[in-house]
């Protein structure tokens, strides 16, 4: 016997979308009312400074919190 299933098409995302679909309906999510931020993909981050030392700040960090 077979199965007949719907065919993906290009503009289709899958499974995942009607899933999100769903939750978004229940309430369980917000989706993005905008897509991912040019300027995080263009903008370089900060260089480290010289002879910095990051794991060195991390528990010096940690241990000022105390």
């Amino acid at each position: 016997m077979k199965r007949e299933t719907p065919e993906l098409t290009a503009g289709d995302a899958g499974p995942d979308q009607a899933r999100r679909a769903r939750l978004e309906r229940a309430g369980v999510i917000r989706r993005a009312r905008r897509g991912p931020l040019e300027e995080i993909v263009r903008v370089l981050p900060p260089a480290p400074e010289p002879g910095g030392d990051i794991v060195a700040a991390v528990l010096e960090e940690r241990r000022s919190a105390r």
